[in-house]
């Protein structure tokens, strides 16, 4: 049985201690993947220029260089280094360098941040209310589970839909898993397979698997 609403777990917890079975690591996809707007303005920035403005304050250029250090693309890897990047971006009001911020804070393999579910959820707050997809789906997984905020489902819901509808079918999966339990909002088979089939139409393999077993 779910845990009801309100109840607060430690905010220091690792995502190896999740209790949810159906959050993995590779619904981060490691982040996100970079947009091909992101990659163009990459391409003609090269890095040596990227470098230079990024130190001189950049934001977008400070963002990319956080992600060139987490992948290791052209550099050692290094956490720590990525992690700088994008706090000078996220500071600045990074939308997507804040993303990468929450979650870094929320992986408890991560060598740039300490795992702190409280700053985590902050971070996904501020990238979630500048409308970045993949914080708003992170945000519905801190409700969902009560990491850094309190466990509601309804705000996990809420979250998940605006993911949603952004067309991200990640979210559009997890939607549909709360309308198949009724966590969060009332119990809807056809909502389910709704969303269901929308992330199915992207490809999520997960989701054709689910409504495959839906339409026996």
């Amino acid at each position: 049985m779910a845990a009801p609403p309100g109840k607060k777990t430690n905010s220091k917890k690792g995502r190896a201690g999740c209790p949810c079975p159906f959050r993995r690591l590779e619904d981060t996809d490691l982040g996100v993947a970079v947009t091909d707007s992101r990659r163009a303005t990459r391409n003609r920035r090269g890095r040596g220029n990227r470098d230079i403005l990024a130190q001189q304050g950049d934001a977008e250029a400070q963002c990319d260089l956080g992600e060139t250090y987490y992948f290791g693309k052209g550099v050692l890897q290094d956490y720590k280094e990525a992690a700088k990047w994008f706090r000078k971006a996220a500071e600045q009001g990074h939308a997507h360098a804040q993303y990468w911020l929450g979650f870094m804070y929320s992986v408890y393999y991560s060598e740039g941040a300490s795992y702190d579910y409280d700053e985590a959820a902050k971070w996904f707050r501020k990238a979630a209310e500048q409308g970045d997809a993949e914080a708003r789906l992170e945000v519905g997984y801190m409700y969902y589970f009560g990491h850094g905020v309190s466990q509601d489902y309804k705000e996990a819901a809420k979250w998940f839909r605006k993911a949603a509808e952004q067309g991200l079918g990640k979210a559009q999966l997890r939607l549909g898993y709360m309308y198949l339990s009724g966590e969060g909002v009332s119990y809807d088979y056809d909502e389910a397979a709704k969303w269901f089939r929308k992330a199915v139409e992207q490809g999520h393999a997960e989701a054709q698997l689910r409504l495959g077993t839906m339409m026996k």
